[in-house]
């Protein structure tokens, strides 16, 4: 819930509500019989109950009412703020009336300020970096800050400037001794980053998470002091844009101090649980660092580097992240192959019976090593709760068709599904199999096209038995398709009567149908999905063109709490 709304509270409108009368008796002292008047807003787990039914706009209201509201609920109203900016005029202050900086002002009473601020938890900036506020690094603003989320909107321009707004950035932060979590995107760094960055490190005892995306120079012993102290982490996601060693080789000295600091590291003192490291020296780095990440619960491989690593890299899982159980290898340098070996290395054996197994899993995939790969996969059949293949060349039928008749546990299935002439569906063997993941509740299927006019039959079947599978699972909560670019456009009855039945369906999101499809689209097909889906909060991309202008119109009458748009189908998460 971020801040979009400002508050301004003349002394005025803080009425204090009027005593309470109390019995008395006849000699007229208060009577000691009656008991004492609880209310029901000094109750945390009452007005935490309350306000998850609260927007912003309700709450705003809700502290207006009187000093007794206002004490309670400014701690909900402010809890988590979002710093902005809208116009070139605002991109240099970053002063506007609809943003929060009213808690920084100097106008506002100092009694309300400091309550104000100190309910403040979560601390989010999405704006060019240059136009970072000076009295926001003048000390600790927020004396109860645990999350700050910084988003650099100017990407490849004003380095100088961008360099020249870190040090306050730093400086803000290490003021803040409560944070925990912190993350950081597209920032320039120049020389003197890694000295200050040792000083809000320590700092920050009790920081847990940490996401850093970076680029500038940084040496090899400045990647060594990062993976230092990301060591007392137990989230840690690095990524370094960094071009100083592009075509610059490595000497003997700098290589004997880096071997040198990776031998002090010890196994032991490691905290890391979530690892994601993306950086140009990742070969030299990931071996020697995974084997001190015992503790290791999640990892991400997605630097491009990954090619001449990886063969090393399912050995070191296999015989040091004995505890991983979410991998995430979406990279197009790594081969079928690769894949599969590392997957496998994740697989319970004897030797190791106490293995996990994977419950997560995110990976792209090539038609030409599909059957290697899925091989692995079927490997933690049993474990198996959340699988990604949304890019590359994805999916044929007859490989969606293994996951969904072995894997019973999954719970999210998000697949890219190719049809091809040369990909033949054995429709015959398929239509009377009944998938085996019963307790899905979200599924994103994206299809690409690649079929002539006498090949899609078969493609068209194959959409027809998926949407009647579909609609018998009834724990689905989220479905998102986006169909195929290449123009094809299935018939749009399929899914409407194949997903009738999902009664617990709140998210569809439905892109790709333009042109005819969108002129199909009729008032009652749109009655008749509201009908079907009682508990439906979302129906987006349905209605994006201009032919379902109208109908959108209609809708949004009809069902003002309908959200029409997405950010996203869901397809890269």
């Amino acid at each position: 819930m971020h801040h979009h709304y400002p508050l301004t509270l003349p002394h005025s409108s803080l009425q204090t509500p009027s005593t309470p009368s109390f019995p008395t008796t006849s000699s007229g002292r208060r009577s000691t019989m009656e008991p004492s008047r609880i209310n029901v807003f000094d109750i945390s787990l009452v007005l935490d109950e309350i306000t998850r039914y609260l927007t912003l706009k309700d709450l705003s209201r809700c502290v207006q009412v009187s000093q007794s509201l206002w004490s309670a609920f400014i701690p909900y109203l402010w809890r988590n703020i979002h710093f902005t900016s809208l116009t070139t005029q605002e991109r240099c202050n970053l002063i506007h009336p609809n943003s929060p900086f009213l808690l920084l002002s100097e106008s506002t009473p100092v009694g309300r300020r400091e309550y104000c601020r100190s309910a403040v938890r979560s601390v989010r900036l999405v704006a060019p970096l240059p136009a970072w506020p000076h009295n926001l690094a003048s000390g600790p603003c927020f004396s109860n800050l645990i999350r700050f989320k910084l988003q650099n909107q100017i990407k490849g321009r004003g380095e100088e400037e961008i360099i020249a707004a870190v040090p306050r950035i730093l400086e803000f932060l290490a003021a803040h001794t409560t944070l925990r979590d912190i993350e950081l995107s597209h920032l320039e760094i120049g020389s003197d980053f890694m000295d200050m960055f040792n000083i809000v490190m320590d700092q920050l005892p009790g920081l847990t998470r940490l996401v850093l995306f970076v680029r500038g120079k940084l040496t090899l012993r400045d990647h060594l002091l990062m993976l230092k102290q990301g060591q007392r982490l137990e989230e840690f996601h690095l990524s370094i844009d960094s071009s100083l060693y592009e075509y610059h080789e490595l000497d003997h000295t700098e290589i004997e101090l880096y071997e040198q600091g990776m031998r002090e590291m010890k196994a032991k003192d490691s905290k890391i649980k979530d690892l994601c490291l993306n950086t140009e020296m990742f070969v030299r780095i990931m071996p020697d660092y995974l084997q001190r990440c015992v503790h290791l619960e999640r990892l991400a491989i997605r630097t491009i580097s990954v090619v001449q690593a990886t063969v090393d890299l399912a050995d070191i899982v296999r015989d040091h992240c004995l505890r991983l159980r979410h991998l995430d290898i979406r990279n197009m340098h790594m081969s079928g192959t690769t894949q599969a070996s590392i997957i496998a290395a994740c697989t319970p054996s004897a030797a190791q019976p106490h293995r996990p197994g994977l419950e997560s899993l995110k990976l792209w995939l090539n038609i030409t090593s599909m059957d290697v790969v899925l091989q692995s996969v079927l490997s933690h059949r049993t474990t198996l709760t959340s699988l990604s293949v949304s890019q590359r060349k994805g999916l044929t039928a007859i490989g969606l068709q293994q996951i969904v008749t072995n894997c019973a546990n999954l719970k999210s299935l998000i697949v890219k599904l190719t049809f091809m002439d040369t990909l033949l569906i054995p429709m015959d063997d398929i239509k009377d199999i009944t998938w085996s993941c019963r307790n899905l509740i979200t599924f994103a299927l994206l299809t690409v096209d690649h079929c002539t006019a006498t090949g899609r039959d078969p493609a068209i079947q194959y959409l027809e038995y998926l949407y009647t599978q579909l609609g018998t699972i009834p724990t689905l909560e989220v479905v998102s398709f986006r169909m195929g670019h290449a123009g094809w456009i299935p018939q749009r009855s399929l899914f409407l009567d194949g997903l009738e039945q999902l009664y617990n369906l709140k998210r569809m999101r439905i892109f790709g149908f333009h042109k005819e499809g969108a002129s199909m689209l009729r008032r009652r097909h749109i009655e008749s999905m509201l009908e079907n889906w009682p508990r439906l909060e979302q129906l987006a991309g349905l209605l994006d063109h201009y032919r379902t202008f109208e109908l959108a119109s209609w809708l949004m009458k009809a069902r003002p709490d309908l959200e029409l748009s997405a950010f996203s189908d869901g397809l890269n998460q």
